[in-house]
């Protein structure tokens, strides 16, 4: 079966995916998205939800629509930090702004929409198997319900999450894109949320309690009686019983006596900062697959969508003069590395 033959190919449906898709389509191009998920499942992430008050998006989609549907908690005010040996908190408010809580599904179906309504063709139930590469990346091989495809394209956007499999199959000799890269500089994270009888007497605030494996609890409320709760070890360090540990906490609180669990979902996360470089020829890395989206210093929803549009930016001015190597891409690196990058960076360190 002969290849299909895009401008741009985007693995992964996320935020940084389909932020780079709804740019790239939004300006004309020949653009794919490859989702593994099914339709119905589009868009279903493990997430924290959260989003700092200061934050921005891209104005590539309609953002007003994003709001509307998927902002369900837009009077948070503070960051709750509790102390689990004195029982006292420290509370921090925001400035800029108040933040936000989303649905995180309903806020990843609305993403999706935007990308295909800017002329994005999306592949759902379509798992990358492996990278099609002749020098540069040209493109990647899938299976999609049970038949093989190979999608090409000028240039790869790999927004394939934490420890993405691209980047195992890609070979990146002679580049300099960033492989110094290893599990121990992600976390693993698991999630549910709960519905809770009572409105919480914190439902202007995100909640955060360290656990004793370099790691941390939240509670952020999606709405007074929904709220996302979470907590995730870094994978440096003895691995947790997520869930065990969850329960304990939950059965020590009393405004959750009686909640039901309305959903769950688990994650690996990155931890470490910024990729150095996330280009390579015909191939660039978005979102939580270049380290964009950092859960234990500074967030990540509005970096992962700059990362991805900043990406498509870039790509389509290399595809338009028929150069996508890596110093055509490198603008992209510049970019990221000048804005949330440095701060992901300094925090790191």
């Amino acid at each position: 079966m002969p290849a299909e033959t895009y401008d741009m190919v985007v693995v992964g449906g996320g935020t940084a995916g389909c932020f780079a898709a709804a740019t790239a389509a939004g300006e004309g191009l020949d653009v794919a998205l490859l989702e593994r998920k099914t339709e119905d499942e589009g868009g279903r992430i493990a997430c924290g939800d959260a989003i700092k008050g200061t934050s921005t998006f891209p104005d590539v989609i309609d953002l007003d629509y994003l709001r509307e549907e998927s902002f369900t908690n837009e009077g948070i005010t503070l960051a709750r930090f509790e102390n689990p040996k004195t029982d006292e908190n420290l509370d921090i408010g925001f400035r800029g702004g108040n933040g936000a809580i989303v649905d995180r599904k309903r806020y990843g179906e609305v993403l999706l929409e935007e990308a295909e309504r800017a002329g994005t063709d999306i592949h759902y139930e379509t798992v990358v198997q492996d990278v099609v590469q002749n020098g540069a990346v040209k493109g990647v091989t899938a299976t999609q319900r049970g038949s093989v495809k190979e999608f090409e394209a000028d240039v790869l956007i790999d927004a394939a999450g934490s420890l993405s499999l691209l980047q195992d199959k890609t070979d990146f000799d002679g580049t300099t894109f960033d492989t110094n890269v290893n599990y121990q500089q992600f976390c693993s994270a698991y999630r549910e949320i709960v519905e809770v009888d009572e409105p919480v007497d914190w439902h202007n605030a995100i909640v955060f309690k360290p656990t004793a494996e370099l790691g941390y609890l939240w509670y952020f409320p999606r709405t007074p009686t929904e709220i996302n709760v979470g907590l995730g070890f870094q994978m440096n360090k003895d691995p947790m019983k997520l869930v065990e540990h969850l329960r304990k906490d939950l059965q020590n609180r009393e405004e959750f006596k009686n909640a039901t669990v309305k959903d769950k979902l688990g994650a690996a996360l990155p931890t470490r900062r910024p990729y150095d470089s996330a280009v390579a020829p015909g191939y660039m890395a978005v979102g939580d697959a270049a380290g964009h989206v950092n859960p234990c210093t500074g967030g990540g929803i509005p970096g992962a969508a700059k990362a991805g549009t900043w990406a498509a930016e870039a790509a389509i001015e290399g595809i338009s003069d028929g150069d996508v190597s890596e110093g055509a891409l490198w603008e992209y690196n510049r970019r990221v590395q000048t804005d949330f990058g440095k701060r992901f960076a300094a925090m790191d360190l």
